[in-house]
């Protein structure tokens, strides 16, 4: 039998010729295995397919777009840090000034002399500083004022952010429908490419009018090639509006928004309507309530800069050691208001009080002009919406209508590539002029309901 000890120093001397041909140091590898045991296994093994398309595109409503830009809107998180600044702006008027410790050492032996023990001198003072003027419920008052004219300047952010993405969400709806006029045009000219070689072939028509048709129809692949470049344009800046990197799929379709008999904005409404929609509008916009605000922040500070020319009173206690013999005193620190009695600070508070006025009384007036004038677009864009028609009747009936006829003269040789070609264009110009129609519409009512100062949600 071998020698136990013989064989472990041979194994030893092998496993230690192999560590140095080795790429590795064994510890590195013994390290690497460990932190791969170590690892914890994952709940479900990740799918190796690639990511598709599918994945990146987010199917959305009108009534997703709110909460989408209360979360993810830039300038909507903008206007929620600011809050959370006016926050601690309020910690920080609450807060009282801090005591001041003194110590004082006197005829100490500096540059190497000498001098008697009982001619040194110590002391200590704590000095507290007062306010006066209530400067410290004043500072409160303001910055309270401050923080709820921060949250009234949020909403206004909000509803600014809202009138954005909802024209923007029109835009896209109106966009994906002149796509839809801009694919069936295609297609019907494919189909008049293919009648017309027919009859090219039975000799009906001359080769210049079929490559005329062609020649139409390669128009009509261009138009929705751009068409489709448009929609990709209005989809990134809906994107970007909601604060999201996925490819927007509206759910819903282009269609007037309902405007119901009692509102101010219908075209045969009563003009009382009108002045209750104002009425309401001076009431609750909320540009409107920051600049009322303002003016209660300004008047506020206007106060409290008559308050800082009052001078803040210090109150001192001290102990001093004077040759052994320990002395107590106090004090009082006054400074004497003979120049600086904050004059200019408050001749600016009164400034600002006026210019926060003067803005309520111009957002009033631009609420009164904005709200008339929106008035008047919608109903006339309802109006000319409504000359168009239903689908049985009006404009669109008729030009479909003739479009027909068009056709079936045209596959029996009965009109020329002329007329034909005359009916398409109608046709496909009078279906783009009503999607122009209903976005007007669209765009109209949610510029009156932003005047109005609340967002409307689009329906579909």
């Amino acid at each position: 039998m071998s020698n136990p000890k013989k064989r472990a120093k041979a194994f030893a001397g092998r496993d230690q010729d192999r560590s140095i041909g080795d790429p590795l140091p064994m510890a590195l590898l013994t390290g690497l295995m460990l932190l791969v045991c170590a690892a914890p296994l994952p709940a479900q093994l990740p799918a190796t397919a690639p990511r598709s398309v599918e994945s990146d595109t987010l199917r959305l409503r009108s009534t997703d777009l709110p909460a989408l830009v209360q979360r993810n809107n830039p300038a909507a998180r903008s206007a929620r840090f600011e809050m959370a600044l006016s926050d601690g702006d309020v910690t920080t008027a609450r807060l009282r000034p801090n005591p001041e410790l003194e110590v004082m050492a006197d005829v100490l032996p500096l540059g190497g002399g000498e001098t008697h023990p009982n001619s040194r001198q110590y002391g200590i003072q704590l000095a507290f500083p007062i306010e006066r003027g209530n400067k410290r419920g004043l500072r409160t008052e303001v910055a309270t004022r401050a923080q709820t004219l921060s949250e009234q300047r949020a909403r206004d952010v909000f509803r600014q952010q809202m009138l954005d993405v909802q024209l923007a969400w029109t835009e896209l709806l109106a966009s994906q429908a002149e796509e839809r006029i801009a694919s069936a045009t295609l297609d019907n000219y494919d189909q008049l490419v293919t009648v017309s070689r027919a009859r090219r072939d039975a000799r009906q028509i001359s080769e210049a009018e079929l490559a005329r048709i062609t020649v139409e129809r390669g128009r009509a692949a261009v138009a929705l090639d751009t068409q489709r470049g448009e929609t990709a344009d209005a989809r990134a800046t809906l994107a970007r509006l909601l604060g999201i990197a996925a490819i927007v799929v509206p759910i819903d379709t282009l269609a007037p928004m309902p405007i119901p008999d009692s509102s101010a904005a219908a075209p045969t409404a009563d003009p009382t309507r009108a002045e209750v929609l104002e009425s309401e509008a001076l009431r609750a916009r909320a540009d409107l309530l920051a600049a009322r605000q303002s003016v209660e922040v300004a008047q506020s500070d206007q106060r409290l800069q008559h308050a800082m020319g009052k001078p803040d009173v210090s109150l001192a206690v001290e102990y001093s050691m004077q040759q052994y013999i320990p002395l107590y005193g106090a004090s009082v620190r006054v400074p004497l208001p003979r120049h600086n009695r904050n004059q200019g600070e408050r001749q600016k508070a009164t400034v600002r009080v006026a210019q926060a006025r003067d803005d309520v009384e111009r957002i009033e007036r631009e609420v009164r002009v904005e709200l008339r004038r929106a008035l008047a677009i919608v109903r006339a864009r309802t109006a000319a919406l409504s000359r168009f028609g239903s689908t049985d009747d009006g404009i669109l009936a008729r030009a479909l209508a003739a479009r027909t006829a068009a056709e079936f003269a045209y596959r029996n040789g009965a009109t020329s590539l002329v007329e034909l070609l005359d009916a398409e264009r109608s046709y496909d110009d009078i279906r783009r002029a009503h999607v122009d129609a209903i976005a007007d519409v669209n765009r109209s009512l949610i510029h009156l309901h932003f005047v109005a100062g609340f967002t409307l949600e689009t329906r579909p």
